[in-house]
């Protein structure tokens, strides 16, 4: 599965929205475990020269990383309980006269909507005891069979990562808990070992390009040159696919992609086939694109599922 690249367009004009109703709604626990950023964000009209000079329109500040910006908009659907793992800064290293606390500064180019990403980190990578102690203790406070249902991780330190999946995989209740995994950054090492640990995959398009594919068959049948996203389902082995949602214009893309695997892993979890997951995770990400930060994304999406269910059953009455 992966990721969408989002289109703008001036027809407002559709598909149907898919949300689950609130009656079918299944609970869900999730954990993730990846990284903890403080995100600057710097509004500008245009990308700046190199060794030139130039004002933001506006400075933002949120918090940042892709498994935390996941779980804010996880944390929006009222049947989630997200819980979030990593190594994290001292509160001392958050003070503006320290450098140790993990950033990104991030220029977002209002012409294009691109966005250009330069981070610092020099925490250490989450390593396997870490994990195994806290897991445990949240593990024994837990009342319930099973612990979570859904473990997601963003795709770091490779090595430590495969220890953690095969201690879950020990676990009694492994085959009631789907684990995900995201594929980003390609220069990554040992990225791959990774594929067969998990039950659903995230590959953002810069990890194929990365590796030098092109085309969905060219890399797991997932990766596609076109504006949206795709999906190979092993148990079928089909290959279906979603565009992006077609929107007046980009206002913040920063974590877009996370928004979309926010929505991937709901639908999933509510028990969405392939082709209604990829629609619902587009048109997730196309909505946080058409706003800033992800305050409110997911009441906008199911405000519009109404009205259009609204629209349809009058069209039906008359």
């Amino acid at each position: 599965m992966s990721e969408p690249e989002q289109s703008t367009s001036n027809n407002s004009a559709t598909k149907n929205s898919i949300t689950p109703s609130t009656d079918q709604q299944i609970p869900l626990k999730i954990l993730a475990i990846g990284s903890a950023y403080e995100d600057t964000i710097l509004y500008v009209d245009k990308f700046p020269p190199e060794d030139g000079k130039q004002r933001a329109q506006r400075v933002e500040k949120r918090r940042g990383g892709n498994s935390g910006n996941t779980l804010t908009v996880l944390s929006q659907f009222t049947n989630v309980d997200a819980w979030f793992m990593a190594s994290m800064a001292s509160k001392e290293a958050s003070t503006p006269s320290a450098s140790h606390a993990p950033v990104a500064y991030i220029i977002h180019a209002d012409n294009t909507g691109s966005r250009t990403i330069i981070n610092y980190n020099s925490i250490d990578e989450l390593t396997f005891d870490e994990f195994q102690k806290i897991f445990d203790d949240t593990c024994m406070r837990d009342n319930s069979s099973i612990p979570f249902n859904w473990i997601h991780f963003e795709g770091r330190n490779a090595a430590e990562e495969a220890k953690m999946i095969e201690y879950i995989d020990t676990k009694d209740w492994r085959n009631n808990t789907i684990i995900s995994v995201e594929f980003e950054k390609p220069f990554r090492r040992g990225l791959e070992a990774l594929i067969d640990k998990a039950d659903v995959l995230f590959f953002s398009k810069v990890f194929a390009e990365g590796k030098g594919y092109d085309h969905a068959d060219e890399f797991l049948q997932i990766m596609s040159p076109y504006s949206g996203a795709m999906c190979f389902h092993n148990p079928t082995k089909k290959l279906f696919s979603a565009p992006a949602l077609a929107i007046p214009s980009v206002v913040d893309s920063v974590g877009a992609g996370d928004t979309f695997n926010a929505g991937a892993i709901y639908s999933l979890s509510q028990g969405m086939p392939p082709e209604s997951c990829l629609r619902f995770s587009c048109e997730l990400a196309g909505r946080k694109c058409a706003q800033i930060g992800f305050d409110g994304v997911v009441e906008k999406m199911k405000l519009a599922a109404m009205k259009k269910e609204e629209i349809t059953a009058n069209k039906q009455m008359i």
